[in-house]
């Protein structure tokens, strides 16, 4: 399916299709990929692939049974900004003057109503650590004297069996 840029406002259908909130664009029934209603032209949203950022909702696009979003970035990252520039460059008559503007599209799983907050990562553990962890733990439980002794058998087993692992 060809790509439609500039489609009129879609209308939700007020069904859903496997999560996705559906919207009746002229004859076709287009799929939302965000948990947040579309937003109109002129809403601020949060570009959050590639890091882009915030930007303003110029317009709609369709594509392959999805409604996208035409976006203006506010302060583009400089891989976007060389990238637009090298781009200018390539353009020809057919180039449509939205794309030379620097208007990009997004689906609605690659924008935010709101800017996200930092992502953690959850460290993992390296065998290091779980060694040190393992030892201490020992540690405790031998100097707690109401640990039984399947606890302190158990730990000095994770403790062998850790320094056996990193002796390998």
């Amino acid at each position: 399916m060809k790509a439609k840029f500039f489609i009129d406002m879609p209308t939700p259908a007020g069904v859903k299709d496997d999560g996705f909130a559906l919207y009746d664009s002229g004859e076709e029934r287009l799929r939302w990929s965000a948990p947040f209603p579309l937003p109109a032209i002129g809403s601020r949203i949060f570009i959050t692939m590639n890091s882009i950022g915030w930007a303003s909702v110029e317009g709609f696009f369709a594509e392959d049974g999805y409604v996208g979003v035409m976006t203006n970035a506010e302060n583009p990252p400089e891989y976007l900004r060389k990238q637009r520039e090298r781009a200018a460059t390539r353009y020809t008559s057919e180039t449509p003057e939205w794309l030379k503007r620097g208007i990009g599209c997004e689906f609605g799983a690659e924008i935010a109503l709101d800017k996200p907050g930092p992502r953690i990562v959850k460290a993992t553990p390296t065998p290091e650590s779980e060694l040190e962890a393992a030892t201490s733990n020992l540690s405790k439980l031998n100097n707690d004297d109401t640990s039984t002794l399947e606890e302190r058998e158990a730990a000095c087993v994770k403790v062998a069996d850790l320094q056996e692992h990193l002796a390998k």
